[in-house]
């Protein structure tokens, strides 16, 4: 009766073996309830977005900014490559770089790694989870002119 749209096998603070979470999508009998797939059409970027991202941990910052590249990108999230390694659902605060620089003005972008690539390790897929208006403009343009 229910859809299962995917598993992640997690070992939580507390248990002493790891665990498997399943994503629901729907549950069907009387119920007949579905919900929507969230949109994952990827644009190619021939110009690769270059962006810096800092790992959460709870409430607070990680050490360091690290610089990766935006290499596909959808309207809920994006394809990075980056040199370091992301565990399944770190949260990520992002910037846009313009040059050498975080670009002035434009906000941060909040991120969760949803996926890793099984072609390339230093490819991680990540879902948007907090995007500011103007931002999401820029993103917005840039994927409907490479997908034109």
């Amino acid at each position: 009766m229910l859809r299962v749209d995917g598993e992640l096998h997690v070992h939580p603070k507390g248990f002493a073996e790891p665990i498997t979470v399943y994503g629901i999508g729907g549950i069907g009998g009387d119920f007949n309830l579905i919900l929507p797939k969230p949109e994952t059409e990827y644009v190619l970027l021939s110009n690769k977005l270059t962006i810096q991202y800092i790992v959460l941990t709870g409430k607070h910052l990680g050490q360091e900014f690290c610089q990766c590249t935006i290499v596909k990108l959808s309207a809920n999230g994006a394809e990075i490559h980056t040199q370091r390694p992301l565990g399944l659902l770190s949260n990520l605060k992002i910037n846009l770089v313009m040059g050498t620089e975080k670009a002035k003005g434009l906000g941060d972008i909040y991120a969760k790694v949803v996926e890793k690539s099984v072609d390339n390790p230093n490819h991680f897929g990540i879902r948007f989870t907090g995007i500011p208006p103007e931002i999401a403009a820029v993103l917005s343009y840039l994927r409907q002119s490479y997908s034109d």
